[in-house]
């Protein structure tokens, strides 16, 4: 039987409205079997879905996982399959702009050029050179100690290889990504589903990474119709615009408790408990910042955390 349709809406969450998207690609694909989800609240990263897969895990990244809980439940006893791995494939990449004038998509510029030597520089010469010009990352309830640790790990993330076919073939190695994969199929299997990612799936990887060579493609509407192969309207590969999320997850409750919050964090060597309190309650919080609302509000009912 041909697959069925989920999608997820949350009329509460404007920036986040995907409903003309969705349409546009399951009536240019005809498909009629089409299950429709409509949330509110739930999703809340302290909501009953993110509490009730907590009660069960403790503390996972990453923090909005959860999503997945929910729209298995359609899939139970089957598969969902999703686009995860399309951030990381699609414009995740360090060296786009050094493949563009590479490649003479681009001209070459005076700025481009100190890119287009370090690319070209031996492995160790060129993780020495960006060890030495790395920038702290702005993360501002870290403790000194805990930003020294951070610029250690952000450096582990500027270490992408400037062939973007050697990027493709390793970008499933990635710490961030392989803790997601592991975390999404976790929600999964708790509703009885198999998880399915084929923008990772190292048959696709390794055909993306052929084609597109040492240089890739100029840019994410560039890629995506080339994977979409005319199977997809124009309008859809070349959306300029992408939702954001901040209103399904930071939703009511987590502004409540945040607010209520007594400070004390579980890793105070680490974290700067007003200042994150700051964060949690900004117009727009960090996204940086749930993980440790779920731990310090939220007290985990098992022993497994995120590492």
């Amino acid at each position: 039987p041909a697959p069925i349709a989920v999608t997820y809406r949350n009329a509460a969450a404007p920036a986040a409205e995907e409903s003309r998207w969705q349409e546009l690609v399951l009536a240019h694909l005809g498909v009629d079997d089409w299950v429709r989800i409509d949330g509110g609240e739930e999703l809340d990263f302290l909501g009953p879905v993110a509490e009730s897969a907590r009660a069960r895990h403790g503390v996972l990244y990453p923090p909005n996982g959860h999503f997945v809980a929910r729209v298995s439940e359609p899939a139970r006893g089957g598969t969902l399959i999703l686009g995860i791995g399309g951030d990381e494939l699609l414009g995740s990449w360090r060296w786009t702009r050094r493949a563009d004038q590479l490649a003479r998509r681009a001209r070459p510029s005076l700025g481009g050029l100190g890119t287009l030597a370090l690319g070209s520089a031996p492995a160790a010469v060129r993780a020495r050179l960006l060890r030495n010009r790395r920038t702290e990352p702005e993360v501002p309830w870290l403790t000194p100690a805990a930003s020294r640790r951070l610029r250690e790990v952000a450096f582990d993330e500027e270490l992408q290889p400037p062939r973007w076919d050697h990027y493709v073939l390793g970008v499933t190695g990635r710490r961030l990504l392989a803790m997601t994969i592991a975390t999404l199929t976790t929600h999964a299997h708790d509703q009885g589903a198999e998880l399915s990612l084929p923008l990772l799936a190292p048959r696709f990887r390794a055909t993306l990474a052929a084609v597109g060579g040492r240089h890739g493609w100029a840019d994410r509407s560039a890629l995506t119709a080339a994977i979409a192969g005319g199977r997809l309207p124009e309008e859809l590969t070349g959306r300029p615009t992408k939702a954001v999320f901040h209103e399904v997850y930071w939703g009511a409750r987590s502004r409540r408790l945040a607010r209520e919050w007594d400070g004390r964090s579980p890793a105070a060597e680490l974290v700067d408990g007003e200042r994150l309190r700051r964060a949690w309650l900004a117009p727009v919080p960090d996204y940086r910042s749930a993980l440790l609302l779920q731990a310090s509000i939220t007290a985990p009912k098992s022993d497994k955390t995120a590492s």
